[in-house]
């Protein structure tokens, strides 16, 4: 896929922009996937280059690529809160084999789940201790 925006797409389940199965796995190259619910890509794909995945296709300074994919958001490590305001969010964001890198903090979250990795092969990880990063589902949630 190049050359490409994909964006403001919804399904049901899973991969609102983009519905990869397990037998494939597409090449994104020079291409933005944004603002696409529940996920921009579900499943495995390959970024060829200039692939870009954004939770907004807000686009402030108007230089064609959104706010969430300029400077170092683009570089695979979504972090957490200083590019995205909920875990949830980077999870959203992130692709095949991305990291969540989460600061200290207590987390929570709404609806059923506080985290949901939506079967992405991600990793989460914190950046302080367990003492100081703490994912907490306040009795009413599964926490993942």
């Amino acid at each position: 896929i190049t050359d490409c925006t994909i964006s403001d797409n919804t399904a049901t389940n899973y991969g609102g922009g983009i519905y990869c199965s397990s037998s494939s796995n597409p090449t994104l190259t020079d291409t933005v996937v944004c603002s696409n619910a529940p996920d921009n890509i579900y499943g495995p794909w390959t970024d060829g280059g200039g692939a870009c995945l954004a939770y907004s296709c807000q686009d402030s300074d108007g230089n064609g690529v959104p706010d969430k994919c300029d400077g170092s958001i683009g570089d695979g490590i979504h972090e957490v809160p200083s590019e995205y305001a909920t875990v949830q969010e980077a999870i959203n964001a992130a692709g095949y084999g991305d990291t969540v890198l989460v600061a200290p903090g207590t987390y929570t979250g709404t609806g059923d789940w506080v985290i949901n990795p939506l079967g992405k092969p991600i990793t989460i990880r914190a950046t302080g201790t367990p003492e100081e990063t703490i994912i907490d589902g306040e009795g009413a949630r599964r926490v993942v």
